[in-house]
């Protein structure tokens, strides 16, 4: 499994996202041309940066909570912040936060929460969640 199969595997597998966003409107990169208030709440992450030393691999992603309303992204960005912060700083390995992920990390560590951002074109709002993911470099399939 790839880091960023394991953040969507992670935002599909949790209720609590998925209560509030369809797991058919969680994307990986972009989000579909195509999406409208109608395709709101939804999900799209994708990758920012990658680092490699002495086989840890660390992997920061941007996960962009959107709704039609500031009170509904700013609920599903912190459903975001709850499921990767579990093992923030412990070091401990496990899997991402859900049974059934084979994706062993060290570390998931929230690096930053870019507040409420409209986006008027979209007749929406964005709060963008930013995440590390810490692992061992042969964790990747």
């Amino acid at each position: 499994m790839r880091p960023h199969q394991a953040v969507g595997f992670t935002l599909i597998n949790s209720s609590a996202v998925t209560n509030i966003t369809t797991s058919a409107r969680i994307w990986h990169g972009t989000r579909p041309q195509a999406s409208s208030a109608s395709a709101l709440p939804c999900i799209n992450f994708y990758e920012v940066s990658n680092n490699r030393q002495n086989g840890i691999e660390s992997q920061s992603f941007s996960i962009n909570c959107r709704a039609v309303t500031a009170d509904t992204a700013i609920v599903l960005a912190n459903k975001v912040v709850d499921l990767f912060c579990g093992s923030s700083g412990t070091g401990i390995y496990g899997d991402a936060g859900t049974a059934g992920n084979p994706f062993s990390i060290a570390r998931a560590s929230l690096r930053n929460i870019g507040g409420l951002i409209p986006e008027p074109d979209s007749v929406c709002y964005n709060v963008p969640v930013d995440i590390m993911l810490v692992y061992g470099a042969d964790a990747v399939t």
